[in-house]
């Protein structure tokens, strides 16, 4: 499920005081039926809802702003979405490239995730207010995804879940989302080839604007659009033979040879959300 937020402010009410600050961009206001606690978490705003679970913004008993990700009643994926949310609290990816998984539980029997909350914009709200990344943040986006796909492959882990509304753009860098939580019932579980395929996508809707959603769309990109190196590692990527992908890690030393090999050393403009 993405976490797409919209604009708005948290609810007042009983058991449901607005916090001290105003919160943060992104989140709507919470409706009847929505929960004031989630475990020991309390429930600000709502974020998106999704056709399995919804998202929340709620802070823990320490006060931090948390995300809480709350299964339906009767969730489209059952005990697979539960089996994901166990699955990814279990797994500890390296915090400068992933939002960190915190606790789960269940509530009123519905399963619940909590992960932490990452201040900025997902790649889809970038592209979205300022139209195709320029040349530098471009690179600058490509490098630190494959970074984090790389970590993560690792850790003999796949995120399995690329997509422009689970890459956060931050002032620290990017950090990535809601790896694991895609996988339904039936399905093979997914494996670093088709990270990879996800970083080609990625990295292609980043510097055209243009989503690639099916295999169509993606043999008739022109990654000429895109400079050296990222446009060759997007078309290579983007191969239908998951074998003749590269690597993580063979893409992220294609992105750093070249760019130290053309002296690139200019800053991309990462910028807060409003």
């Amino acid at each position: 499920m993405d976490e797409v937020p919209a604009t708005g402010l948290g609810r007042s009410g009983p058991g449901r005081p607005l916090p001290a600050s105003p919160l943060p961009p992104g989140t709507t206001r919470l409706a009847a039926g929505d929960p004031a606690n989630v475990g020991e978490f309390l429930v600000l705003a709502r974020f998106s809802s999704g056709e399995a679970a919804s998202a929340y913004l709620a802070r823990a008993p320490g006060g931090a702003l948390v995300v809480v990700k709350l299964a339906r009643t009767q969730p489209a994926g059952g005990n697979r979405l539960r089996r994901n949310f166990i699955d990814a609290a279990g797994v500890r990816l390296p915090t400068r490239y992933a939002a960190r998984v915190l606790s789960r539980g269940s509530h009123e029997g519905r399963a619940y995730l909590v992960r932490e909350y990452v201040d900025g914009m997902t790649l889809a709200e970038l592209v979205a207010e300022d139209g195709r990344l320029d040349r530098v943040t471009l690179n600058a986006v490509a490098v630190a995804t494959a970074a984090a796909l790389t970590a993560v492959h690792d850790t003999d882990e796949v995120h399995g879940n690329l997509k422009p509304t689970n890459v956060m753009v931050t002032l620290a860098g990017v950090r990535l989302l809601d790896h694991g939580l895609a996988r339904r019932s039936g399905q093979p579980r997914p494996d670093p080839a088709d990270d990879v395929l996800g970083w080609g996508r990625l990295l292609a809707f980043a510097g055209t604007g243009r989503l690639l959603a099916t295999p169509a769309a993606e043999a008739s990109l022109d990654v000429g659009v895109l400079d050296k190196p990222i446009g060759p590692l997007v078309e290579r990527a983007l191969a239908a033979d998951p074998l003749a992908r590269p690597a993580a890690r063979a893409v992220l030393l294609g992105l750093v040879c070249q760019s130290t090999e053309t002296g690139g050393t200019a800053a991309p403009r990462w910028r807060r959300r409003r």
